[in-house]
């Protein structure tokens, strides 16, 4: 089994992630705005949280010699992978697009039918006059 497997995955899967992250950006999706707001705040906590762990990870590896155990391919897979992680959160969150609010849609005929229909508290619901 080669040394530097892990850091060979690693660099394998961090390309991966940016490859899926650039067709997401292609593909436009439709999210609701509520899902576009944690979105907005998703996208620089991952950016936060995956620097933090790097910085802490190459601390770790140069303060313990962690180079004897896991080589500089190793450590350089880890902090792409981190990166490309935060990069493919991002770039999901900005391929979405926002929907339309209710009131900016289009009523069909059925969608009036069932807005014509009024709730009585003395009864059953009954059919407002058009």
């Amino acid at each position: 089994m080669p040394q530097h497997l892990a850091g060979a995955v690693l660099l394998a899967v961090a390309a991966a992630f940016l490859a899926a992250g650039l067709r997401a950006r292609r593909r436009k999706r439709v999210v609701s705005p509520r899902l576009a707001a944690v979105g907005e705040f998703m996208r620089p906590l991952a950016w936060i949280v995956a620097g933090y762990v790097g910085l802490k990870a190459t601390l770790i590896w140069v303060a313990f010699d962690a180079g004897t155990v896991f080589s500089a391919l190793d450590l350089a897979g880890f902090l792409a992978f981190l990166a490309s992680y935060a990069a493919w959160i991002g770039l999901r969150t900005r391929a979405a697009t926002i929907a339309p609010a209710v009131d900016d849609v289009p009523r069909t005929e059925p969608a009036r039918a069932a807005e014509a229909v009024r709730m009585d508290a003395s009864g059953p619901p009954t059919r407002m006059a058009a």
